[in-house]
This record gives structure tokens, C-alpha cells and sequence, in this order.
């Protein structure tokens, strides 16, 4: 494959999902407003300024990490909650949990010089065998700028989601992702992908974001991330919750007044 296939962010949910159940990986073209995309970076490029770069082969020697992006930028907050997204999400996520979670969120600089980054599975983390109907994980990388062959596009190995944990891929497999600012690759978390080398003079810089399942531990803690100063003033979705659980009256069986145990399982 020459190239992955970019669809517009109006593209109807099912040929996005089609592309994904094929390829495993889509991208959707100038998804977010370019007023949108200014305001993330005006956000972050004091932080992305303040952060060092990294101390590893797989993080990069001339890569920055910066974490901090739900605490300082609101715009950033409002890509995570994306409709485009969050459909997407609803659709691989939805039927394998009562509710999936935001797992991590950064915005990855890479500078001038950097090498490609090993090619890997963001469910890494969870011992999970492939393949597999169900998905973990999905990847949302969105780009602060454009993204070339040059400066360093993700690299994403297109089909590998259907592979077993023994294939291993190459970088003869692999194809850059390359897309104008604004747009996003959609990455389910079982298909190989990687940080590419940076050939050209300047950094390029995207913002992502890792979903998973509710029921799995989250590969960056968010409760952490943010301070509940911070916290508290975000989108209730972004927050991580809505009011839906009936609390201890979901303990109360249908027709009792009160909550109640099996003698069975009562302990002393």
C-alpha cells in the first residue's frame, strides 16, 4: 500500500468503519477547524517549550512528551470529545464495555534528527492475545502540523490488527501517515504503527489521544493528571463520569425496600 486512505471527517460512520475493519487505521482529513487546531497549540507551546526531551530509544532522544494537556488547554479537551470521534469510538469500544475511558493524552514533538521509533501495538500494556474480535485500545494522533514522509508522520502498518502475536512486522510494511494540519489517524491499538525519523529542519508536533475500556487499568492515570481544581471545570464526559449510576439503590432488588444479602454469602 502506496498510501493510507484519508476519508473527510463528513465521511459516513460505516465507510470509516469499513476502512478500519480492512486496514485497521484511517485517516480523516482536516477533521478539526484550523481556529481549533491554533488555539491547542497556543495552549501548549509553553509547556511543549518546558519539557525535555526524552531518555530512550522507544521515547526518542529528540522527542518531547508533554503531559500536561488536558490541565492547561480547554481547545485540546474539546479534540477529545470530537463527535467523529466519539462515534468511532462507540462503535469499536461500546460493545466490549459499559463505558471506555480516556487512557492517555500527550503532545509528542519530534524534533530534527529523531529516528524512527520501533514498530508496536499500543495494547502492548495488556496481555491480550491476537487477533481478536474485540479491540482495547484505539489511538487518535492529530496533527499540530502538517505531517510528512520528512518530519517524522506516524509510521502504521495497514492489516496488521488481523496478524497473531508471532508475525512481526517490517519496515518494508510499514507507510507514513502523512496529512495536512487538522487532520487525525484513527489507529485501533492492535495494528503496528511507530514514530517516524525526522529528516527535515523542523519539529512536527501531534496531540494523542489512547482510548481503553473501561475495565482495564488506564496507561496513564488521569485522576492523577489532573488536579481536581482542574478537573472539576472540564466537560462531564471529559471528566469521566455522568449521573447515571443510581448509587446504593442499585443494590435494592425489585420489589424490596431495602437492600438485602443472600443468607449465603453473609459473613460474620
Amino acid at each position: 500500500m502506496s498510501a493510507l486512505v484519508s476519508l473527510p471527517g463528513s465521511a459516513p460512520a460505516d465507510d470509516i468503519l469499513a476502512v478500519l475493519a480492512r486496514d485497521g487505521c484511517v485517516i480523516l482529513e482536516r477533521l478539526a477547524d484550523p481556529a481549533a487546531i491554533d488555539a491547542v497549540v497556543a495552549d501548549l507551546a509553553p509547556d511543549i517549550a518546558a519539557t525535555p526531551t526524552g531518555t530512550g530509544e522507544f521515547v526518542g532522544h529528540k522527542t518531547t512528551r508533554t503531559h500536561t494537556v488536558l490541565v492547561n488547554s480547554r481547545a485540546a479537551g474539546d479534540l477529545a470529545l470530537h463527535p467523529v470521534i466519539a462515534a468511532l469510538n462507540d462503535a469499536v469500544l461500546g460493545p466490549w464495555c459499559a463505558r471506555y475511558q480516556l487512557s492517555s493524552a500527550a503532545a509528542i514533538a519530534i524534533g530534527p534528527g529523531e529516528t524512527m521509533q520501533e514498530l508496536h501495538r499500543d495494547d502492548l500494556v495488556y496481555p491480550l492475545a491476537h487477533p481478536s474480535e474485540r479491540q482495547s485500545v484505539v489511538t487518535v494522533i492529530w496533527a499540530l502540523d502538517d505531517f510528512t514522509a520528512a518530519n517524522g508522520a506516524t509510521l502504521v502498518v495497514p492489516g496488521s490488527h488481523r496478524w497473531d502475536d508471532a508475525r512481526k512486522p517490517t519496515l518494508a510494511e510499514a507507510v507514513p501517515a502523512a496529512m495536512p494540519r487538522g487532520s487525525a489517524v484513527y489507529i485501533l491499538g492492535s495494528t503496528y504503527h511507530a514514530g517516524g525519523a525526522n529528516r527535515a529542519g523542523d519539529a512536527r508536533t501531534g496531540l494523542l489521544y489512547g482510548y481503553c475500556l473501561g475495565w482495564l487499568r488506564q496507561e496513564q492515570n488521569q485522576y492523577l493528571a489532573v488536579p481536581p481544581d482542574v478537573a472539576r471545570t472540564l466537560p462531564e464526559l471529559l471528566r469521566g463520569y455522568e449521573d447515571q449510576s443510581a448509587g446504593a439503590r442499585d443494590l435494592i432488588p425489585e420489589g424490596q425496600g431495602s437492600a438485602v444479602q443472600d443468607e449465603r454469602v453473609k459473613r460474620s
